[in-house]
């Protein structure tokens, strides 16, 4: 669900943080998404973003926590993180 809501964020925006993780960038709608882990704190937009999807303020929390858990898990093991709908971060 929280990789849906980025993506269709980015439909319309020009940029998300995931908090501890980084931003992602928008340079020219329909092209690629860049990424980048300079901006990492949380300016509040992608929680809200879950909550008006209809999670709890603590479930978007840990939705979040799990997310970034996860994807810096899989670039420590692999290298790698495939991130369906926005490619893959290496």
């Amino acid at each position: 669900m929280l990789v849906e809501v980025i993506s269709k964020y980015l439909l319309s925006n020009k940029r998300l943080v995931v908090p501890n993780l980084g931003t992602f960038i928008v340079k020219k709608t329909g092209e690629n998404v860049l990424f980048s882990n300079l901006i990492k704190s949380d300016d509040g937009v992608l929680r809200r973003l879950l909550v008006e999807a209809g999670i709890s303020e603590l479930e978007a929390a840990g939705l979040i926590d799990r997310f970034v858990f996860e994807v810096n898990y899989r670039l420590q093991s692999n290298g790698e993180c495939p991130i369906t709908g926005l490619g893959r971060m290496v």
